[in-house]
């Protein structure tokens, strides 16, 4: 297989690396998955050297498991996938198998022939093929990770749902950040709606972001996890009014696709 150029495709619940062996790794998996069947890409997914990163158990990031499409294929026999050495634990795999059960969705998880491992993970460096991917704690309600995925030559970080303001998730997400090629950060609210009502709601503002990336000497920022009240133009105004303070700033948007 030849090599292919490493690439991050962005949707509201989708970052995707494809390393240099065209091996996909999913974060956070919604539309993630229906999107690879849909574009052909369903024999890397299914012989599962795919590998899905959940940021934290919420039914909106991984519901996608539910597609048609991907059903289809998880229904199919295929080899073990080659994932590094872990303990397997109940939590992920019982969040994921309650959701796709009665009365959320009418046929188990038990009926797939796909083989399927669960890897409960914390704060941790793992090698992924070609890739090294760390993951620290950031700070939301219900506990979320932040990723940062290292290529031989490249960095991303994939940081969402992160409520600012605790020195020891502050310091965390900076870490993740340092140097990287991209951040993409949660940036809900604007700072005058965070101050006003959302504190406490586990989510941050484009003004933090811009904090993150200067002071971890990141290269380009992402704004990302949008909120579904703000309009087409009022994420204009928030990428607009971002770089007066840093130039290198873009707003996530379905199909976008980042090339390294």
């Amino acid at each position: 297989m030849k090599p292919v150029s490493k690439t991050i495709r962005l949707d509201e619940s989708l970052a995707r690396v494809i390393a240099e062996r065209a091996r996909r790794e999913l974060v956070d998996e919604s539309t993630a998955a229906r999107q690879l069947l849909r574009k052909g890409a369903i024999e890397y997914a299914v012989e599962l050297n795919h590998a899905g990163l959940i940021t934290y158990r919420e039914a909106a990031k991984f519901c996608g498991l539910e597609v048609r499409d991907f059903l289809e294929e998880l229904f199919k026999r295929g080899p073990p996938p080659d994932r590094p050495e872990a303990e397997i634990r109940e939590g992920l795999q019982r969040a994921i198998e309650e959701q796709m059960s009665d009365p959320y969705f009418p046929v188990d998880m038990n009926e797939m022939k796909a083989h399927r491992n669960f890897y409960d993970i914390e704060e941790d460096r793992i090698a992924f093929d070609d890739c090294i991917v760390q993951s620290m704690w950031l700070n939301h309600p219900q506990g979320c990770l932040g990723y940062r995925v290292e290529t031989e030559n490249k960095v991303v970080v994939y940081a969402t749902d992160n409520e600012p303001g605790h020195p020891v998730f502050d310091k965390n997400v900076r870490k993740l950040a340092e140097g990287a090629d991209v951040l993409i950060y949660d940036a809900q609210y604007t700072p005058d709606e965070y101050t006003a009502s959302k504190k406490g709601w586990g989510h941050s503002t484009w003004r933090e972001a811009i904090n993150i990336v200067m002071e971890s000497g990141a290269k380009e920022l992402i704004l990302f996890h949008h909120d579904p009240d703000h309009p087409d133009a009022c994420i204009d105004g928030i990428v607009a009014e971002a770089r007066n303070h840093y130039p290198a700033v873009r707003a996530a948007a379905e199909g976008m696709v980042l090339q390294l």
